[in-house]
């Protein structure tokens, strides 16, 4: 109440001797003397009303910035409704914008559904989603994904909303077929996604988590170009082994691309045992996921995990070591942030420049079975069609095959 109170006596500002004696001339001083007292602006989607100073008989009391809602009744601005004042009981929460009741649906996204709100506004499909929430302010937009081939166009749709739409509108990603990984989730959330609803959520659970994030605003950075942030999750074609000099290069360009999302990485560096040779641990390390690579320095192994965070290492460890690692290796130094594999990197270059490895790649290729030797790749232009992949770190291993089996009958009387 006394916020707004002061709003009302910032907005009836009068020059000295009343409105009576108010000239044209003194009007233009008056407003010169008194610019920038108190403005309407909008921070993070939502209005708030910035005082200079509020003046109380002769005290100057300090600046304040007052947050500005809807009312749900009229539509009309209110002070004193921001995220820290407490609602009345009784009393509906105000609104980021007038439209923050609106949500938009792609209609796969709830198409398995048997019942949706009356107010839900279904419509026929992401594209025809993003042009409907053109001028939105606040509202709510929920989006489809349904499997890999359509990742790229989802990127870029959720860009364009939150790029258009401003900080105070909701996007929502909805699972359906296929799993977002996890460092695609993070591209979701890093280009504007407000949330991303997990397949198989029930639906009471799906109208709960909307419900949750009403209010709030996007507190990211909106990225001027969502490519290069879609670039930093796609990995080089390159797997398994590659010479010492391209290893470097390949994980520091990695590393390099993937800083625009933060996506984690882990570099294990493996020192061998006496008795076991290179080319022995190197054909123990079958990679197979894009982006995993092996190579050799003069007394260890070094195996770079793409995406991988350091609580699944002991996992990818397992799928990618046809051997245990203790007949292999001595011991194991992890590597979990840019920072630390990035010395790793320089140790390994300094390791190389003084005493030169040699290329297993011919080794690797002339043993039997299958070669961990990568193929020469490199990390695709920028600009370039970004391939995604149709494998995943979490889906290693092969499924078993069904076997058949006999139900004994009911002996027949």
């Amino acid at each position: 109440m006394v916020q707004r109170q002061r709003l009302r006596r910032a907005a009836g500002l009068e020059p000295p001797g009343g409105a009576a004696a108010l000239q044209l001339a003194s009007l233009a001083g008056f407003h010169r003397h008194f610019a920038g007292v108190a403005r309407l602006a909008q921070q993070h989607g939502h209005f708030i009303w910035e005082v200079g100073f509020w003046r109380h008989k002769d005290a100057i009391l300090p600046p304040e910035v007052v947050p500005l809602r809807f009312s749900p009744a009229d539509h009309g601005l209110v002070a004193g409704s921001g995220a820290d004042d407490a609602i009345a009981p009784g009393e509906a929460p105000t609104l980021l914008a007038p439209d923050e009741d609106r949500i938009i649906v792609s209609r796969a996204a709830v198409l398995r559904e048997r019942w949706i709100p009356a107010h839900w506004q279904v419509v026929d499909d992401n594209a025809a989603a993003v042009a409907a929430a053109a001028g939105a302010v606040a509202a709510t937009v929920v989006l489809h994904y349904g499997q890999i081939a359509e990742l790229e166009t989802l990127a870029g749709q959720v860009h364009q909303l939150r790029h258009d739409g401003g900080k105070a509108l909701k996007i929502v990603v909805r699972e359906d077929h296929e799993i977002l990984r996890q460092r695609y989730e993070l591209l979701m959330m890093t280009l504007g996604a407000s949330l991303v609803i997990h397949r198989n959520t029930p639906f009471a659970r799906v109208q709960t988590m909307i419900e949750a994030i009403q209010g709030q605003v996007f507190s990211r950075p909106i990225l001027p170009d969502y490519k290069s942030a879609l670039s930093a999750v796609v990995a080089t074609a390159a797997t398994g082994y590659v010479p010492p000099a391209d290893f470097i290069s390949l994980v520091r360009t990695t590393l390099e691309r993937s800083s625009v999302i933060r996506l984690p990485h882990v570099l294990l560096e493996l020192p061998l045992l006496p008795e076991v040779a290179h080319v022995d641990a190197l054909r123990a390390c079958q990679m197979q996921d894009a982006g995993d690579l092996c190579t050799a320095g003069s007394n260890a192994v070094y195996a770079f995990f793409f995406a991988c965070r350091m609580e699944n290492v002991e996992t990818a460890c397992r799928h990618v070591f046809v051997r245990p690692m203790s007949e292999l290796f001595g011991g194991e130094l992890r590597c979990g942030d840019p920072e630390s594999i990035l010395g790793s990197l320089k140790r390994l270059e300094s390791d190389i420049a003084q005493r030169p490895v040699q290329d297993y790649s011919g080794w690797l290729a002339s043993q039997p079975g299958p070669s961990p030797v990568a193929a020469p790749a490199e990390l695709p232009p920028q600009d370039a069609p970004i391939p995604l992949p149709a494998t995943s770190r979490a889906r290693r291993g092969r499924r078993a095959q069904p076997q058949a089996f006999a139900i004994p009958l009911k002996r027949q009387r």
